[in-house]
């Protein structure tokens, strides 16, 4: 991996997010701004993707890792998409 950005949801804050995503985009765009580039798209779908995922890929005490290179953040704004590690996956969000 070329480096990147390890967010680690406890069991309360990874049912927040599943549970309440779009509210809590802003937050997690607003958390990523400045160490990810354009943080806020990637906030918006990496929410979207946890939605999806999180029941498959949570951690036994139901918190979640998620992974993201600093490469694909890079990359996602000329390619359109990019790769995150949710729990144990690579997913192209």
């Amino acid at each position: 991996m070329t480096g990147g950005v390890h967010i680690y949801f406890s069991p309360r804050d990874a049912s927040y997010v599943a549970n309440v995503g779009s509210v809590c985009a802003g937050a997690l765009a607003s958390s990523l701004d400045g160490v990810l580039p354009f943080a806020d798209i990637i906030a918006a779908v990496l929410v979207i993707a946890i939605q999806t995922v999180y029941w498959s890929e949570q951690n036994s005490d139901e918190s979640l890792d998620v992974k993201i290179p600093y490469a694909d953040a890079l990359s996602y704004p000329t390619l359109g998409f990019g790769y995150v590690k949710i729990g144990s996956n690579w997913y192209k969000i």
